[in-house]
């Protein structure tokens, strides 16, 4: 995830700047590392270096030098340890003292080089990206984003409708127990920090205590799924109880009714007696019938029941619109046979031989124990879940559910999990992939692949000027503009934001040029209007940074992701640091395996 990276690219810098500091401790200056690219000013705020007794004695904010942390919890622990253990330590959430601003410490050790503790060297990340990450990753309108502590379910961060206070704690909830569970799994459940029920995912933060946590309303991918279990609930109680008992019951009536008519004519003188106990069994047996009639009226699913010898005894009026078997045919006693024949004449079945299919389905239903549950699809497009249980005296009772809602919902969850819901592009999931894929092939066949990063210059001032549903239309266009651009077997994705990266296969460093300068032109070509952007003439232009790798088959592939990412972003950067609306290219070496 973006989030992910971006702390690592911060755990990197801070390492870099503690290696400066241990060659040269008199001579540290902070002057530029907080405008550097390494330095999303989105997250870190500034960067601040202490000696032994917790004094700031460096800061790319001038106004807290002097400031004292010596009471801090993070500034104890470092100074607690009883060496530097090279590991960067993420604070809970803060209110500082002097900012008042809310921020997270990232922080790492400083020995002397016999060492003995030294000080500090922190970087105060804003929690508040997170909102940003939130926006643009369109999670609807109960969606979250957080970031908390696996082991103690410290809050280090959130986004999204909760109202729970930076720095405090999910410890002891379900949503917990279930990251500790699942550290790169889902969950679904009342989320701890609102409670409402969302379907969540988590995602380990490598070398970290920590967890990225992604939740999706589950009212607003999940209630189809709730209105079929209900649906299942009412079918367990109608049919299983009102159904079979009440249809029982009516069957056994009406069979004691018929014995007493036969007695009555075997006994002329107890007519009237008979008659009266003829009377009130048809009376019980009316009431019960339109109990039930009522009940299978009003089920929104399909009711079919038939008995041993697979002819019709009862059914309710959905049956019909959700089998395609006609009306004015239904009748008790109605053989299996011709309903099937119906169906298929109607192409239920699909394009098959009308009587071969009949005789096929009929053998099914004699042999097989009719129970379980099957789905099949209707030539309409909807999708039926049969559900079929045995009667005690034989035969069987099925209930056919409209099952389509649903499965579009899984399919959308499926969907948003693998592309981009703003431009239909493959998200950074996908990007992984398919950069493995051309990799090895790459590896396989000892040759070149290439990956394009390009930033939309200026993004954030045309979002300001011209609002972000016309945003959202300019990130639209420039995405099918790249597709459009590149080879049918180049890769597009999104990375995030209004970033989009292109995987480019079997591709030299001289043909990614080439590619970046057409995707780099086509963007242009759209004449946009961005009056943020006067330098490139007042329209929406990209800045794109180009990284090669040559692979060989002894070389480490399972660095070079990332490696071919991280210099595509730096030669962006640098793209743009030059003016920008123009490509930069890189190469990048691995070294051979061990």
């Amino acid at each position: 995830m973006q989030l992910n990276g971006q702390l690592r690219i911060i755990d990197q810098t801070l390492g870099a700047l503690e290696r400066e500091w241990v060659r040269n401790p008199g001579s540290v200056s902070l002057d530029g590392w907080g405008g550097q690219a390494l330095i999303s000013a989105d997250l870190a705020r500034y960067i601040y270096i202490t000696d032994a007794h917790g004094i700031i004695r460096l800061s790319t904010r001038p106004d807290l030098i002097g400031a004292d942390v010596s009471e801090r919890d993070y500034f104890r622990n470092r100074a607690a340890l009883p060496a530097n253990d090279g590991r960067t330590l993420i604070g809970p959430a803060v209110h500082g003292a002097i900012s008042k601003l809310w921020h997270v410490n990232m922080v790492r050790r400083l020995d002397t080089p016999d060492g003995r503790f030294a000080g500090i060297i922190t970087a105060a990340c804003d929690p508040s990206f997170l909102t940003g990450l939130y926006n643009a990753m369109g999670l609807g309108s109960h969606g979250m984003i957080g970031l908390i502590g696996t082991q103690l379910g410290r809050i280090y961060g959130l986004a999204g409708p909760g109202t729970d206070p930076l720095g405090g704690s999910i410890s002891g909830s379900p949503m917990h127990a279930a990251m500790q569970a699942t550290p790169d799994g889902a969950w679904t459940g009342p989320s701890a920090t609102d409670g409402v029920e969302r379907v969540h995912v988590f995602r380990h933060v490598v070398g970290q205590d920590m967890q990225v946590v992604v939740g999706i309303g589950r009212d607003e991918v999940m209630w189809v799924s709730d209105s079929w279990q209900f649906g299942a609930r009412i079918f367990a109680s109608a049919i299983t109880l009102a159904v079979l008992v009440m249809m029982g019951a009516l069957l056994r009536e009406l069979h004691a009714a018929r014995l007493r008519e036969n007695s009555l004519n075997q006994e002329r003188a107890k007519l009237e007696a008979a008659n009266a106990e003829l009377l009130a069994a048809k009376t019980l047996a009316d009431a019960k019938s339109a109990q039930l009639q009522a009940t299978l009226a009003g089920m929104s699913d399909g009711v079919l029941m038939v008995d041993r010898e697979l002819r019709l005894m009862e059914w309710n009026p959905n049956f019909s619109d959700l089998t395609g078997v006609p009306r004015e045919i239904l009748r008790v006693g109605l053989p299996m046979e011709e309903a099937l024949r119906a169906q298929a004449k109607a192409g239920e079945f699909g394009d098959v031989d009308v009587e071969t299919e009949v005789t096929r389905r009929m053998e099914l239903l004699r042999t097989s124990h009719q129970t379980g549950v099957t789905e099949r699809a209707r030539p309409d497009g909807r999708i039926l879940e049969l559900r079929r249980s045995a009667l005690p005296d034989g035969g069987f009772v099925t209930l056919y559910s409209d099952i389509t809602a649903r499965k579009q919902a899984e399919q959308r969850i499926q969907y948003l999990a693998h592309f981009d819901a703003l431009t239909g592009l493959p998200n950074r999931i996908q990007l992984d992939d398919r950069a493995k894929y051309a990799i090895s092939l790459a590896q396989r066949n000892q040759g070149s692949v290439a990956l394009m990063f390009l930033d939309l210059d200026h993004f954030k001032l045309f979002n300001d000027q011209y609002g972000h549903l016309a945003g959202d239309d300019c990130l639209r266009a420039v995405a099918a503009a790249v597709r459009d651009a590149v080879r049918t077997t180049d890769r597009v994705a999104r990375y995030g934001g209004e970033e989009i990266t292109v995987i480019l296969p079997a591709t030299s460093s001289a043909g990614a040029s080439a590619a970046a300068e057409k995707v780099r032109s086509a963007v242009e070509a759209l004449q946009i209007i961005h009056e943020g952007n006067p330098k490139c003439g007042g329209r929406v232009t990209v800045s794109i940074g180009v990284a090669t790798a040559f692979v060989r088959q002894s070389e480490v592939a399972s660095a070079m992701p990332e490696s071919l990412i991280h210099a595509a972003d730096n030669a962006m950067y640098k793209a743009k640091r030059e003016g920008r609306n123009r490509v930069v290219t890189a190469l990048v070496v691995i070294p051979p395996a061990d």
